[in-house]
């Protein structure tokens, strides 16, 4: 189930989607833990795009975020070499084998998002190439 607000707006959707995270993970040859959320469903959330890097050396995370409510669609990207267009950051609540993510942010033009992530389970995440 994903909650949520935007520019002040509530958001729910329960539909079609998925939940996935590798602890040891890399990018751009810096180790990093990886969660991957991909979510499509009907009503007033059709979609919903998460990735999170959160680099083991303490970096900053890398986010993006792209959420699209029928009024429109909502992106955060951070922490990427092509810098940043808006603010987030996530707290991540274990629970069993899933959890919860917690989004909070802003887009670029400034526009509030708070968004909640329920995963029943964290499946794996296969490898690039392979």
């Amino acid at each position: 189930m994903v909650t949520g607000k935007i520019a002040g707006k509530n958001l729910q959707g329960s539909g079609e989607g998925s939940c996935r995270h590798a602890e040891d993970a890399s990018i751009h040859d810096v180790s990093a833990a990886l969660w991957l959320v991909e979510y499509s469903g009907q009503g007033g959330l059709k979609q919903l795009s998460l990735t999170l890097w959160r680099p083991k050396d303490g970096s900053p995370d890398q986010l993006s975020l792209s959420v699209d409510i029928p009024s429109g669609s909502h992106r955060i990207h951070t922490g990427g070499k092509d810098g940043n267009s808006g603010e987030g950051s996530v707290t991540i609540l274990p629970s069993g084998p899933g959890g919860r993510l917690e989004i909070k942010g802003k887009e670029a033009s400034g526009k509030p998002i708070q968004v909640t992530i329920e995963c029943p389970v964290f499946g794996d995440v296969e490898a690039a190439g392979g």
